[in-house]
């Protein structure tokens, strides 16, 4: 789960917000953020959040803080600008980009990393190619940068897909696809 914007919580949770494995949250903590969730480890709490540190801090929260969540409507990113240093966008495509995005519910604000999504269930990409790519071109940091996601439309948390525009700010970007991606639930 590290990095990659999932959170769990305990299947009696999920049922009461009316969410499935792999929808979209809404978590309020000093901001707002989006995750996907998943189902917690046996023995975990019916009023747990479990996260890593990448969605504390999106959050502004420390460990142990209380939050309030919520399901998220379901919204697609139209757009994503994401703020990275100059090796970044020299090394890194728009394409690549979106790939290492894909299936994140992502707000304006939110620090994000290049590891793609391999738990929730995303047909047609290939992780394994992408983390090559992303490894050759970056070296062996490539898993602990983290990128500022400078804007999204429409406001988040929205999940990006094939069909999200995703650029560097003040840089190329992508162009949008006929074929979103639809997370099976």
């Amino acid at each position: 789960d590290q990095r990659r914007g999932i959170v769990r919580l305990h299947p009696d949770a999920l049922a009461a917000l009316g969410c499935a494995p792999w929808d979209v949250l809404v978590m309020h903590g000093a901001r707002t953020t989006g995750g996907l969730v998943a189902l917690s480890p046996p023995g975990a709490g019916q009023h747990e959040l479990y996260c890593d540190e990448l969605v504390l801090g999106n959050l502004g929260v420390p460990d142990g803080a209380t939050i309030r969540v919520e399901r998220a409507p379901d919204s697609e990113a139209v757009t994503v600008t994401v703020n990275a240093s100059a090796e970044v966008r020299t090394a890194v495509e728009p394409e690549m980009l979106r790939t290492a995005l894909l299936g994140k519910a992502l707000t304006t604000g939110d620090q994000v990393s290049l590891l793609p999504q391999d738990l929730a269930p995303m047909p047609a990409i290939d992780v394994v190619a992408t983390r090559r790519s992303l490894a050759n071109r970056l070296g062996p940091a490539w898993s602990t940068l983290l990128l500022a996601i400078a804007d999204i439309s429409p406001a988040g948390p929205s999940l990006v897909t094939m069909g999200t525009v995703v650029g560097f700010q003040g840089g190329p970007s992508t162009t949008g696809s006929a074929t979103p991606l639809v997370l099976p639930t």
